[in-house]
């Protein structure tokens, strides 16, 4: 069985790169999955 590497090791070997935060990203998230939930509340009542 394989085991998991940690992410710092990663990070060490190049292979990925830790990004910086994107807020505005974020929120759009969230909105978007605050009006889809919503939508969905209204097909289901």
């Amino acid at each position: 069985m394989r085991y998991l590497r940690p992410f710092e090791e990663f990070i060490k070997e190049g292979t990925i790169r830790k990004g910086t935060g994107d807020k505005e990203r974020a929120k759009s998230l969230i909105i978007e999955a605050e009006r889809k939930k919503d939508s969905s509340k209204e097909v289901i009542f």
